[in-house]
């Protein structure tokens, strides 16, 4: 087990990944990351391996003018592994949309849970989740959509056509119909 991590370390770490990212460095963002280190980001497929996460950060960092970190807690998990958990925010550029309109600028507020292992005696990604808080109005899944609990009868997503239906009773909305 690791010793109690400190929020600085972790924090001097996610700056270092903020810069690697608005520098436009991707050797060293990749070098950031276990070999078989996973990524999943709010609305797309697992992306597995340094390599592929280093080129889904390229691709993105072409429209993203800033990224801030902000570290909330660290708490050790296992032997060598921590876990660390925090907001971020995001500025990106505006652009052409599908239909040949301009998008504004736009900021995004995010929430993150990293693993970090300690590897070669430095401190690797090995996994990153984050998902946005709350979404724009009329895009995504809306802030206090559903009860504690998951109680169904309380928003609108998946699985609600089902739930009219009778099909999910007793189960969180959204929970697959078998």
């Amino acid at each position: 087990m690791v010793d109690a991590p400190d929020t600085a370390t972790f924090t001097a770490l996610n700056k270092k990944f903020a810069e690697a990212i608005k520098s436009h460095d991707f050797t060293a963002l990749e070098s950031m990351f276990t070999d078989n280190s996973v990524l999943l980001a709010p609305g797309g497929n697992i992306i597995a391996g340094k390599a592929n996460i280093a080129t889904f950060w390229e691709q993105r960092a072409r429209r993203l003018h800033d990224i801030e970190f902000d570290t909330v807690t660290v708490n050790p998990v296992g032997a060598d592994v921590v876990r660390a958990m925090g907001t971020f925010s995001m500025r990106m550029e505006g652009g052409q949309a599908l239909l040949g309109e301009q998008t504004p600028p736009r900021e995004t507020s995010c929430k993150y849970l990293f693993l970090w292992q300690k590897t070669g005696g430095h401190w690797k990604l090995e996994t990153s989740v984050w998902n946005r808080i709350g979404a724009p109005p009329g895009r995504g899944w809306r802030l206090g959509q559903y009860t504690a609990g998951g109680a169904p009868g309380a928003g609108q997503g998946p699985g609600r056509r089902n739930e009219r239906r009778g099909q999910n009773q007793g189960k969180p909305p959204g929970f697959p119909v078998r």
